[in-house]
């Protein structure tokens, strides 16, 4: 790649990389702004995601916008391809459908599709947030040397969001990432019964019942 700009395996590594990570963004986002590749169709980055030809390398923030930026990676398709099963259940779940329909579709129990969710969603390094934005959004493809990256811009802050106080947004933007209880309680430093009371609280004030339906609420499905 481009002197200086590191490449993503190199991204993988430790804190040394901050800075090469640092030069890798500002040169996607120059390329992108100065419009120097082509644009994905709707949703063509999350298949080719659950195809296993493209993977997540990084995400960040830059003038408050949020950014993802993953990297074309053919040669790791058949390792981490999602089977035919786990991609059916995914387009389900991005499709907004609940659970329970997808079980039944599938004549598999609610437990399993959980299960088959969870595994897809830790196998594509991404949350269920994120899965419902790619199945929408394009991407801006660029070429940095030798390496084609795709960079999508994130949808802006949820209006409804204003309807939570500080700590109770903090918290659901966590779990908008797929972070668990557990997780969030210790990014946030605060207990994790302070994280589900702030939990039911915006539940409440969002009218909604579960993670998932806030997930789906905010990600602009209505849930099942």
């Amino acid at each position: 790649m481009d002197r200086g700009i590191a490449t993503p395996i190199e991204l993988a590594g430790d804190a040394r990389t901050q800075t090469a990570r640092s030069a890798l963004r500002r040169a996607v986002l120059q390329r992108e702004r100065a419009r120097g590749g082509r644009r994905s169709g709707e949703g063509e980055l999350w298949t080719a995601l659950v195809l296993g030809r493209w993977t997540l390398i990084d995400r960040f923030e830059e003038n408050g916008r949020r950014f993802v930026l993953a990297v074309r990676t053919p040669q790791m398709a058949a390792i981490r391809a999602l089977d035919a099963r786990e991609r059916r259940i995914i387009a389900a779940v991005a499709r907004g459908e609940s659970n329970k329909a997808i079980a039944i579709d599938n004549s598999l129990s609610e437990a399993t599709i959980s299960r088959i969710v969870r595994r897809a969603l830790a196998s594509l390094g991404v949350g269920l947030a994120e899965l419902l934005a790619f199945s929408r959004l394009s991407a801006a493809e660029v070429q940095l040397s030798r390496t084609r990256l795709a960079l999508v811009a994130m949808p802006s802050e949820h209006p409804r969001l204003r309807e939570l106080t500080s700590a109770e947004r903090a918290t659901v933007e966590c779990a908008m990432r797929g972070l668990a209880t557990s997780a969030i309680s210790r990014n946030r430093a605060v207990s994790a019964r302070t994280i589900a009371n702030q939990l039911a609280s915006a539940y409440a004030k969002l009218g909604v019942r579960s993670r998932r339906e806030l997930i789906l609420t905010l990600a602009g499905h209505a849930p099942c």
